[in-house]
């Protein structure tokens, strides 16, 4: 952030110096920027990141730097460089947790093999370099993996999974990998329900995308796992309209398209929601009443 202008340590006197450069918010803004900036290359993203600095409410220099520090810490360098190594890790985990489903030796090698072929290569660049340069077209994400074999998907979900450890916040790529799994009915439902989430906070919070459009695209890939398998569907909304982290704008509009035939399922877990939170005040009232 530029606020400390060097430092030293007096081991001997068991002594921690700082020296700082004086207050200056601008500087602030412009600093937290160019250091987002040396990992992330999306203008949109820089800015929106930029933004969340410029609009900390206090002047005050102590009170500002320290929910700059917390800005930083918590929803870059938690939410951004520490979800790109988890995403590495989910690939490892992936391709180890098939292979462990192979009992042929010979069979297990060559899977782990054609996956890391998968991972390592650059056969769907244009592709994956059409969807993240595009972060809020999230529907023409939709209709590039419809336009895939199933084995492309395949080849897809990995480049895309690579990708992901630069971008771990991209809404694009996260569709992406959501909807191949979608697709290919291969995926766990608790990671497709996570992965919806993760598109609608960095959708909104980062890239600013329109929530209907995200309430379109996300109805529009749970209909296709409706055609696949509905007890996944069934589970899916279940998981979804128990999240309490998940924008309610957005969760209403998914709520809003779904068939007839599984609206029971969306007002069943509204109304144990509506019920905790009624429980919950009148805990609050027996309280104050005490």
């Amino acid at each position: 952030l530029g606020v400390v202008k060097d430092y030293t340590v007096d081991f001997s006197a068991n002594e921690f110096s700082v020296k700082l450069t004086g207050f200056d918010k601008k500087s602030i803004v412009e600093n937290y920027g160019k250091y987002v900036r040396g990992y992330q290359d999306d203008d949109n993203f820089v800015e929106a990141a930029r933004s969340v600095i410029e609009n900390i409410a206090t002047d005050e220099p102590v009170e500002f730097v320290i929910e700059a520090l917390d800005v930083l810490l918590r929803d870059f360098v938690y939410n951004i460089i520490e979800r790109s190594r988890r995403s590495a890790f989910l690939q490892l985990l992936e391709v180890a947790t098939a292979a462990a489903k192979i009992s042929d030796e010979k069979a297990r090698s060559r899977m782990v093999r054609e996956e890391i072929l998968r991972y390592l290569g650059n056969t769907h660049i244009d592709l994956v370099r059409q969807i993240t340069d595009a972060p809020d077209d999230l529907v023409q994400v939709l209709g590039i993996v419809d336009g895939l074999s199933v084995k492309k998907q395949a080849d897809l979900y990995a480049e895309v999974g690579r990708s992901l450890q630069a971008y771990p916040q991209h809404p694009g790529l996260l569709l992406a990998r959501a909807y191949i799994r979608i697709t290919t009915n291969t995926g766990e439902v608790v990671e497709i329900a996570d992965i919806i989430t993760a598109v609608t906070k960095f959708g909104l919070e980062l890239y600013r995308i329109n929530r209907k459009k995200i309430v379109d695209v996300v109805s529009g890939m749970m209909d296709v796992l409706l055609m696949k398998d509905k007890n996944k569907y069934m589970e899916l909304l279940n998981i979804l309209f128990q999240n309490d982290t998940i924008d309610r704008e957005v969760l209403m509009g998914i709520g809003e398209k779904v068939p007839t035939g599984f609206k029971s399922i969306v007002m069943m877990n509204l109304l144990n929601k509506a019920m905790e939170e009624l429980n919950i005040l009148r805990k609050d009232d027996l309280w104050r009443a005490m």
